[in-house]
């Protein structure tokens, strides 16, 4: 004989249930309507004279940076931190170049 399994939801667990499953169902459509915009296998900076760029590249100076967040603002400008935590990281706070997809160096 096959028994069968009742379960009782108290009002609470249902609020947590509807709260959990509104809250995932808001996460899909937020992030089904983001677009990916630049995407880097290593951070390239817009640096002053080549020669800065030619040093930044040769020493392999790019594998200290690492991106900690990225900002857009009402403009649509896009806003990069990469924290000093390593040596030779050339600035804490860059601006994408849409065109160029560098990250601007301004000093």
């Amino acid at each position: 004989m096959k028994r069968s399994r009742v379960t009782i939801v108290s009002p609470q667990n249902m609020n947590r249930t509807l709260a959990v499953t509104t809250l995932l169902a808001l996460l899909h459509v937020v992030f089904s309507q983001l677009e990916l915009v630049h995407s880097w296998s290593q951070l390239d900076f817009d640096f002053r004279t080549e020669a800065e760029r030619n040093v930044y590249l040769q020493n392999a100076h790019y594998e200290s940076c690492v991106i900690a967040g990225i900002k857009l603002d009402s403009k649509g400008n896009i806003y990069v931190s990469i924290p000093r935590w390593r040596p030779n990281v050339p600035v804490t706070l860059a601006m994408v170049n849409n065109n160029t997809k560098q990250l601007m160096v301004k000093n």
